[in-house]
């Protein structure tokens, strides 16, 4: 009889603690959808209230990552698939930067003395997820220095030589910047210091992580904390594996005659008249594409790419016969222009031109 009372007692306290967390989840995804309602309508009095409460009632870093982050993250996908503007995308970043700024701001002083940097690297602009991750390591009584978005990897030297970081912590959301983290860290490995990293990037094209000689820190920013935790204490070796030879070849002579390809691509496209300025930063961005996939030799980065492409919505989708055009125009000036030695290039894009009816 006593067992069954306490099997009763437990069972019920169970149903009392989901029903908790039901509610928690219910409140948080109302206070999202609301913040989401006021930046959509550009209203920073309204926005600003609905952050104000929900702080009040939950704690920083909940609020932070299930109003803020995974707010960003469906304002993105709208914008994704054209049911919002860049600038409504633009201000809920705003408001969500300075908020999380002022946290930091006001965090404690850290309990411990070892150091963590945080950087973007070279062509990341993104930079919301790192300075939320610098907080959430605030929180946990680390000291921290940010040094922001985009970050040169020039004099990077002496910057260690100041700082003597245990970590530095850096995070890929657009793939291009993947060979950021790259060759810092290959530089880093030369100097015994370890890195930690994270991001979009390597959530959408996973085999990026095994060319990285660093330790991936989950696939959910709330996770890299506690993760980097549990990385000191094991203190797991390394691996990684290097760019087949082919990739490191091609690139050099890639990076050469990039421009001529987009070039002649372009003289084609005039000839048919079906030139416009959309295709041209299609252009743009496939080059810094191709060049992250051969830097790391991962042609999974344009698939990836040609997907998003392929995925755009409303106002921000191109006709998929001008892209398959596009490309297959591009594969044909690759041949072209690096021969042989780029058919491999020139076959995968004519391989996915099917993509794009």
């Amino acid at each position: 009889m006593h067992m069954e009372l306490k099997l009763g007692l437990k069972q019920t306290i169970t149903r009392q603690q989901e029903s908790s967390t039901a509610l928690v989840e219910s409140e948080l995804i109302a206070a999202r959808q609301q913040w989401l309602a006021a930046v959509m309508a550009f209203d920073k009095l309204t926005a600003d209230e609905v952050l104000n409460h929900a702080f009040a009632t939950y704690p920083p870093e909940t609020v932070c990552l299930e109003v803020l982050l995974e707010g960003l993250r469906e304002i993105g996908d709208l914008w994704y698939a054209g049911k919002a503007t860049v600038h409504q995308e633009h201000f809920a970043s705003t408001l969500a930067i300075r908020r999380v700024e002022t946290l930091i701001q006001s965090a404690h002083l850290p309990c411990r003395t070892d150091c963590i940097l945080v950087v973007a690297p070279p062509l990341e602009d993104h930079c919301f997820n790192l300075l939320l991750l610098v907080f959430l390591l605030l929180r946990r009584g680390r000291g921290v220095v940010y040094l922001g978005a985009n970050l040169p990897l020039e004099w990077m030297g002496e910057t260690l030589e100041t700082l003597h970081p245990r970590w530095i912590i850096t995070a890929s959301q657009y793939l291009p910047s993947c060979t950021g983290i790259m060759k810092l860290a290959d530089f880093l490995k030369e100097r015994e210091v370890a890195l930690g990293y994270g991001g979009l990037a390597f959530n959408r094209v996973p085999a990026l992580r095994r060319r990285i000689p660093g330790y991936f820190l989950g696939e959910r920013l709330a996770e890299a904390p506690q993760q980097l935790e549990v990385l000191e204490g094991t203190c797991p070796a390394l691996t990684s594996e290097e760019a087949p030879p082919q990739y490191r070849h091609v690139l050099s002579r890639f990076l050469e005659q990039e421009l001529v390809i987009r070039g002649t691509v372009w003289i084609e496209l005039r000839k048919l008249n079906a030139t416009n300025e959309r295709l041209m930063e299609v252009g743009r961005e496939l080059g810094l594409h191709l060049t992250a996939a051969l830097t790391t030799g991962e042609m999974g980065i344009i698939d990836a790419y040609l997907s998003w492409l392929q995925g755009l919505g409303g106002r921000n989708a191109l006709p998929g016969w001008d892209l398959a055009r596009y490309f297959t125009l591009y594969a044909q000036a690759v041949r072209t222009w690096l021969g042989q030695e780029g058919a491999f290039i020139a076959d995968h894009l004519k391989s996915r031109v099917d993509m794009f009816p």
